[in-house]
């Protein structure tokens, strides 16, 4: 009766644990440093895409039309790069990284409005006035007040704990011409006055 019990007791534990992943396999499905550099970097050119648009719209007073693959590429790659650093973990990341990884998953799902918006711009739709400038202003918006501020951070964390510091540039232009040109007061150091309440 004794090792019945008990082999029912052994049975109930290893189902229980099963589907827990072990401390091993977490660490298994941390990205690589390879796949950090390379999440970084192919961040960064998606960013630079984007940031290359906008400051041509604000210097120019125009859109470019043709030029809309690019940044709308890189607006729904953004969302691959944010998930290989995010694997990473809080204990990893520490606080700083965490934290700006959250705001970036919370502004990743508002980009799936800038992306619609992007691709907006591309097909000129024009709804009740709200034209295509406009949704480039709403980009600028979002891009300067919840992504742009936060890229450096998460990306610092993810090449400090994975080892790449030297190897991989985490800087940011944290004040691209579109920013200071549509939203009041710099963008530095972190979500500028004018961004109170976008």
């Amino acid at each position: 009766m004794m090792l019945l019990k008990l082999f029912f007791t052994l049975a109930a534990l290893t189902i229980l644990t099963a589907g827990r992943p072990t401390a091993q396999q977490l660490k298994r499905d941390e990205p690589s440093s390879e796949a950090v550099i390379n999440a970084i970097n192919t961040w960064r050119n998606d960013a630079e895409k984007i940031n290359r648009f906008l400051n041509a719209f604000v210097t120019t007073g125009s859109l470019n039309f043709f030029d809309i693959a690019g940044p709308l590429n890189g607006a729904k790659d953004e969302v691959n790069q944010l998930a290989t650093l995010k694997a990473l973990g809080k204990t990893d990341l520490g606080d700083k990284g965490q934290s700006a990884a959250d705001q970036l998953a919370l502004s990743i799902n508002n980009e799936l409005k800038v992306r619609r918006k992007l691709e907006e711009i591309r097909d000129r739709t024009e709804e009740a006035g709200h034209g295509p400038e406009s949704r480039a202003i709403d980009i600028i918006r979002e891009r300067c007040c919840h992504v742009i501020p936060f890229l450096g951070d998460l990306w610092t964390s993810a090449a400090t704990v994975s080892g790449v510091i030297p190897d991989v540039d985490v800087t940011v232009d944290l004040d691209p011409t579109f920013c200071s040109a549509t939203i009041p007061d710099s963008i530095t150091p972190l979500v500028p006055a004018g961004c109170v309440g976008v």
